[in-house]
């Protein structure tokens, strides 16, 4: 019933109102943005120092650069065996490059890690601010539904990954080689990944919009609605036409980081973070379309619960709190 309530409610209405609570709320991509900000510094921080220790050795960070891989492996392992055969010691500032290069790679894997726990612990608090239901700070939202958005998660995650490599390993098997299929194969992907990112998302805010911590329950009901069939295509066609959204603005970023001068470090990083500040506030909009997705899915309330839902002290609906 809730699936064909969400069928029958315009696409075009749920954006725009998705779209006026992401401007309204834009402060939110803030604290997606540093929470991506603080996972890069700590795996770029290393690369940083094996470059300037690279730097002091001559013109190899200009090689890389230009993409000249190549030559700058080969000037790398002959430095190394000069050494070893005059019996000379190993310049240091290639010891700290490639200690460098091992601590990114770890730090890299814990910063996937962190990202992944830092995202659980602030998406329950855009959540509750985007369908109008905090019920204090936004840490405190934070902290109250990081509980059940951490459960949720231990479903989302196997299901995230079971179904892009299920849809990865089907665009595989489509024939074509050329350049021009390798792109096609790329872009179908891409919105197949968009496209569960998206359902898993409306999971989550189905568990706000009814204040509802079951993780399970929402898992449920959203699998539900994508083997609805035809209830199902409002949600697949928006989270389709945001991934075209989101791939031509990534696009367009990298083209504009990439004109960047490679000597103009401080314009690459402006570049770059304003790149990411604009794609934090793109996935505060997807999480606004989904809050409009759950209120599809969500049963109206009762009168009683009209009567008790009464506008708090910030202007917001109150709401029971998730168990932890």
């Amino acid at each position: 019933m809730a699936a064909k309530a969400l069928g029958r409610s315009g696409a075009s209405p749920r954006l725009h109102r998705a779209l006026g609570q992401a401007a309204r709320h834009c402060w939110l991509s803030l604290a997606v943005y540093l929470s991506g900000l603080l996972v890069a510094l700590l795996a770029g921080v290393p690369v940083l120092v094996g470059s300037v220790a690279l730097a002091a050795l001559g013109p190899w960070l200009e090689q890389i650069a230009a993409g000249d891989y190549l030559a700058f492996l080969i000037e790398i392992a002959g430095s190394a065996a000069a050494a070893a055969t005059l019996g000379g010691s190993t310049p240091s500032e290639i010891g700290i490059a490639g200690a460098s290069v091992g601590f990114a790679i770890l730090f890299a894997a814990v910063s996937l890690l962190l990202h992944t726990v830092l995202y659980t612990l602030i998406v329950g608090g855009v959540l509750a601010r985007l369908a109008g239901a905090s019920s204090g700070s936004f840490w405190a939202d934070c902290r109250r539904w990081f509980a059940p958005m951490f459960r949720y998660g231990l479903l989302a995650v196997p299901a995230f990954v079971t179904l892009v490599t299920a849809g990865a390993l089907l665009v595989g098997l489509v024939p074509g080689t050329s350049e021009a299929a390798g792109l096609a194969k790329l872009i179908v992907l891409g919105l197949w990944v968009g496209l569960v990112n998206g359902a898993l998302e409306l999971g989550r805010a189905d568990m706000v919009v009814r204040s509802d911590p079951a993780a399970a329950s929402a898992f449920g009901r959203v699998a539900r609605l994508l083997v609805s069939g035809e209830s199902a295509m409002p949600a697949v066609l928006t989270w389709l036409g945001l991934g075209v959204v989101a791939g031509g603005f990534w696009l367009a970023g990298a083209a504009t980081v990439w004109s960047v001068p490679a000597t103009s470090l401080l314009s690459a990083i402006v570049a770059e973070q304003a790149v990411a500040l604009l794609g934090a506030w793109l996935k505060v909009l997807r999480l606004a379309i989904a809050v409009e997705l759950a209120r599809g899915l969500a049963p109206a309330p009762t009168l009683a619960e009209q009567v008790v839902r009464q506008p708090n002290r910030d202007g917001n609906n109150s709401v029971a709190e998730p168990a932890a």
